[in-house]
């Protein structure tokens, strides 16, 4: 059996329980030498709390008045989560489930080696299994929801990071959406029953819920991939390494890296929302700097690779391009919620275009 630590966070700060995941993230990579399996942290969150996906530039996220301003409004925090995709609520009423794995293969059996851009279809079949169990069947019909009876109730999301750790995250809506967004009363054309909905609207019984879910999760994972659970509290150590870690995050608050030098491409429609290039030239040909910001959800060591990559390339489709299926179309790397990886070279050239002034770019 593959053994696997197991963290409850009971009524926790959304901050604190980001600091927890980082923190079991770096002790699951400093455990995989010894063979340590990984972990798995239940949080069910507190207060009030809009939590941004990695990657969405944070003045474009406040500014939407369909996803923040409702939320922002009534005075929530605003944080950023390890996972990309769009922005979620992060506070009273919801659960983060975080499974923190050596690898993408980690819980599989050793003959089923996957690629990471598998990581939800695998690991999400424990969540099913529990919703399922509760009297609700659940379905993951792909990209970034879980749905009960055709209505989204939980956000889903994974990161890789450089160390090759892997997260799934689940963002389960218990007794409230996870939406942000004000449920709209629909047109006559439209389907009301597709609008994310609280699982405790959802099942009969919602008493004692989240400590229903809590436990038919740890049945369910540890039956489908072979899981001993060592509940065991972190140690001393480990208490100053998230607490230092949870400062930190207060510190540096949710704000992406500065791209105010750089000149953007605009909002590139994506299925999960848009996608922005930034840029800065080197002699108005040549990429110096590029930074990739959006609603998708992908690997940070991908994304990191690529802009690192793009650094002194000229600003042309061949080399973009290449750069882009290089890195993106590796197996260790994934991307969700773009159609065409060729979205991406189009926002970088366009930022290009535009950085360059009147001068073309080819």
């Amino acid at each position: 059996m593959i053994r696997v630590r197991v963290r409850h966070l009971a009524a926790v700060d959304p901050l604190r329980e980001l600091a927890s995941t980082a923190q079991l993230m770096a002790s699951v990579a400093r455990g995989r030498e010894r063979g340590e399996g990984g972990a798995l942290q239940l949080a069910t969150l507190r207060g009030e709390a809009l939590a941004l996906g990695r990657y969405q530039p944070l003045a474009r996220a406040l500014a939407n008045p369909l996803e923040a301003a409702p939320a922002t409004a009534s005075g929530a925090t605003v944080v950023r989560r390890w996972t990309g995709g769009h922005a979620t609520a992060y506070g009273e009423g919801i659960l983060s489930l975080s499974l923190i794995l050596p690898g993408p293969s980690a819980w599989l059996p050793a003959t089923d080696k996957i690629p990471a851009e598998k990581l939800l279809n695998r690991y999400l079949r424990g969540l099913l299994r529990a919703i399922s169990a509760l009297g609700a069947p659940a379905f993951y019909p792909g990209r970034d929801c879980v749905t009960v009876a055709a209505r989204p109730v939980a956000y889903v999301s994974c990161e890789r990071d450089g160390t090759g750790v892997c997260l799934v995250q689940a963002i389960v809506g218990v007794s409230r959406p996870y939406s942000v967004e004000k449920e709209p009363t629909p047109l006559p054309e439209q389907d009301a029953a597709t609008w994310p909905s609280a699982l405790a609207d959802l099942l009969r019984g919602a008493r004692g819920l989240a400590q229903r879910l809590d436990a038919a999760l740890l049945t369910a994972y540890a039956a489908r991939h072979g899981l001993a659970l060592d509940a065991s509290p972190p140690s001393e150590l480990e208490a100053q390494a998230v607490s230092e870690r949870e400062s930190r995050l207060r510190a540096h608050g949710p704000g992406e890296d500065s791209v105010a030098d750089m000149v953007g491409s605009g909002a590139f429609a994506t299925p999960m929302g848009s996608l922005e290039a930034f840029v800065a030239l080197e002699q108005s040909r040549t990429l110096r700097r590029v930074r990739i910001l959006g609603d998708f959800i992908a690997d940070s060591a991908g994304v990191a690779e690529l802009e690192e990559a793009l650094r002194m390339r000229p600003a042309d489709w061949p080399s973009v391009e290449g750069a882009v299926e290089r890195v993106l179309g590796g197996p260790e790397h994934f991307t969700f919620g773009l159609r065409e990886r060729q979205t991406v070279t189009h926002a970088v050239l366009e930022a290009a275009r535009r950085a360059a002034g009147p001068e073309a770019v080819a």
